[in-house]
């Protein structure tokens, strides 16, 4: 059962079996994943309840909390990956202590901003909830509780940090579609995800009383001048990375209406299976590989981060495949024919997806290459919006979605070539380039035999009925294809039952 009592979560004791990394991964996407599924149970439910307009509104409702959530962190909280693996207790305790310093100071005037509803704030977040003191509260609420989604993984209390998730998704689900079933009113959704965050808040201080309690204090500026030195450059370069999804959206508030941004969020909703398995490889991933960096071994920190790429796209190009070929018919079934303007959409955040399934940040965040990673980011940045405003002007919803595309291109080329040349080596042998090309040839070759497949059989006119054939035709040539172009190994290595393959790079 994933709900468990919080006696079984071992707080402050040390677990009683070393994990592994695959272990470590599995567990956490595990949780992840169910965090996931569930998160995209909520908008189902509420296209069904609430009017387009609503949804739309309730999608802003999030968009400027996780536009908040991306400009306030800088870096501080995923810092804690690299500094608890090497700090002793009492260090550890002076890194959380200045998080939390730093969180609530920050948080709290965006909060009362926000509260108070000042006349220079737009009327479409202003009068979003009533009274504006909702928002402002669960802005508060939000980015304070975001510590408990890095700090066990920093700690390297990976079954804490699973059963947190999976048990918050669970309660975060029911009481949002318990309320808006029985309620049918937007307001009252609002409240209960200021209650849910309110729970995550009461959650966190619980773990950190009972993992850090003793080791707590005052915070110390120059711990915390340090900390964000560190954190500062990769949180902005993370800001100008991410804050392109943003951006996009807010583009789309700006120039068209709330039933606009209700269709383009839930193309953009499908990018979040790419996000949980890289959040979950890299929070476990990137602890290892400070620690390996750290002890001299520099091959096998690349090797991790190499291993962690071609776990994720085995996983992710079939489902890229997946959603492009039967972008309709999912989009039918999940939000109704209503939306149905989303599937352009969501084919080029296909493509965004299929761009961003291969990263090296990790590699260049243990090489402190945070600066070089702001500058291209903001370079990109800047180009990818006046591209994403022309394309909407032009091309509309579509139009936004290409300009993020082109944008993610530019940044994953310039960042690649960087971390060849900071490990020294040629930009060919910085990944298993061509495992990962027959892996992207298989997920084609085996998403063009179920379109016609499916296509050939006439009788399949239900969508369940036609994502259900699709997907399974489409597995069974993918897995084929994956022992006929030799790539077999990985989906047994990533369930250990066989070792990974010893790399071959000359750094290790």
């Amino acid at each position: 059962m994933i709900v468990a009592p919080l006696k079984d979560l071992q707080i402050g004791r040390p677990m009683a079996k070393k994990m592994t990394t695959r272990g470590d991964v599995l567990q956490l996407t595990f949780a992840n994943g169910i965090e996931s599924a569930l998160r995209m149970v909520i908008p189902i439910v509420l296209v069904r309840l609430l009017s387009q307009e609503e949804f739309g509104q309730y999608r802003l409702f999030w968009l400027i909390g996780n536009t908040l959530l991306m400009f306030v962190p800088l870096g501080i909280g995923r810092s804690l990956l690299y500094f608890l693996p090497r700090s002793t207790p009492a260090e550890r305790g002076a890194f959380v202590s200045q998080s939390i310093f730093y969180f609530v100071v920050v948080s709290l005037p965006i909060a009362a901003c926000l509260s108070f509803a000042p006349a220079w704030l737009p009327q479409t977040i202003t009068g979003l909830t009533d009274p504006p003191l909702v928002l402002g509260a669960f802005i508060f609420t939000w980015l304070v509780a975001s510590l408990i989604t890095v700090l066990p993984n920093a700690d390297r209390n990976i079954r804490w940090q699973s059963i947190a998730i999976a048990s918050l998704a669970i309660v975060r689900t029911a009481l949002i579609v318990a309320v808006a079933w029985f309620t049918r009113d937007l307001q009252a959704v609002f409240l209960a995800l200021l209650a849910f965050t309110s729970l995550q808040c009461l959650l966190l201080g619980y773990y950190i009383i009972t993992r850090h309690g003793k080791y707590l204090g005052w915070p110390k500026l120059a711990g915390l001048r340090r900390q964000f030195t560190y954190s500062a450059p990769f949180g902005l370069s993370g800001i100008l990375a991410r804050s392109r999804r943003q951006i996009e959206q807010w583009i789309v508030v700006f120039l068209f209406s709330a039933q606009s941004l209700a269709i383009f969020s839930i193309a953009v909703s499908f990018n979040g299976f790419l996000g949980l398995l890289r959040s979950s490889v890299g929070n476990v991933v990137l602890p290892k590989m400070s620690r390996t960096h750290a002890g001299g071994d520099v091959g096998r920190a690349l090797d991790l981060n190499n291993r962690g790429n071609l776990s994720i796209c085995f996983l992710v190009y079939p489902f890229i495949a997946f959603i492009w070929i039967f972008a309709d018919p999912l989009v039918s079934l999940l939000y109704t024919s209503s939306y149905l303007e989303a599937v352009p959409v969501l084919r080029v955040y296909a493509l965004n997806m299929l761009v961003m399934s291969v990263e090296l940040s990790t590699v260049l965040l243990i090489y402190e290459q945070g600066r070089y990673v702001m500058l291209v980011s903001a370079g990109v940045l800047i180009g990818a919006s006046i591209l994403s405003y022309i394309g909407a002007l032009q091309f509309g919803l579509p139009g936004v979605a290409i300009g993020g595309l082109i944008g993610t291109m530019i940044t994953r080329w310039l960042n690649f070539r960087r971390a060849a040349k900071m490990l020294g080596i040629r930009f060919q042998e910085v990944q298993d380039w061509a495992t990962l090309r027959r892996m992207l040839l298989a997920a084609v070759l085996a998403g063009v035999v179920a379109y016609y497949a499916i296509d050939a059989v006439r009788v399949l006119n239900n969508p369940v009925e036609i994502l259900i054939s699709g997907f399974a035709t489409l597995g069974v040539c993918y897995m084929a294809l994956s022992y006929l172009l030799r790539f077999l190994w990985v989906p047994k290595s990533m369930l250990g039952w066989q070792q990974w393959p010893a790399s071959d790079n000359s750094l290790k």
